[in-house]
């Protein structure tokens, strides 16, 4: 009695290589935020405001067609940036997405995102730079928040497309 194994042809196995690599792709989103140079936050001061701050700051025009704000919520901020008329966050992956995210400034993300970060600005040449001074906090679990510190962001200034 033979056994025979089924194979695919080599397209097939390509094709489904290819497939497979398109998916990964759009999965993952635009790449993390990284731990920012001394070179890489050379920008401008574009938006600043205190951790502790109970409302949003007004918002700061990114050149033309670019809008940085700052969302507050219950456990911290969402950094936004849109282009005008639009609540698209181009900070934020395309897709559905979940999970901490380096436009996120809270008290439970401080261990997994860097103090100085640069965030790209999604279907832009640009990114901004966002610092963490002087953080501090208090209470325990879900309890903890914000009492001192603050947040400054810089842009570099590149046009954005």
């Amino acid at each position: 009695m033979a056994v025979r194994l089924y194979t695919k042809s080599t397209r097939e196995v390509t094709v489904v290589l290819i497939i497979l690599f398109v998916f990964m792709g759009l999965m993952l989103g635009p790449p993390p935020a990284q731990a920012a140079s001394p070179k890489d936050c050379d920008g401008k001061v574009v938006l600043s405001f205190p951790l502790a701050a109970e409302t949003s700051p007004k918002p700061a025009p990114l050149g033309r067609s670019l809008l940085l704000s700052a969302e507050r919520y219950e456990q911290g901020w969402d950094l936004v940036v849109s282009r005008s008329g639009s609540d698209d966050n181009l900070l934020a992956p395309t897709r559905n997405w979940h999970g901490a995210q380096s436009f996120q400034v809270s008290v439970y993300l401080m261990s997994v995102y860097p103090n100085e970060r640069i965030i790209p600005i999604r279907s832009t040449s640009s990114s901004i730079c966002v610092r963490i001074l002087n953080a501090r906090t208090e209470g325990a679990g879900n309890s903890e928040h914000f009492v001192n510190g603050e947040v400054e962001v810089r842009w570099s200034g590149q046009p954005s497309r």
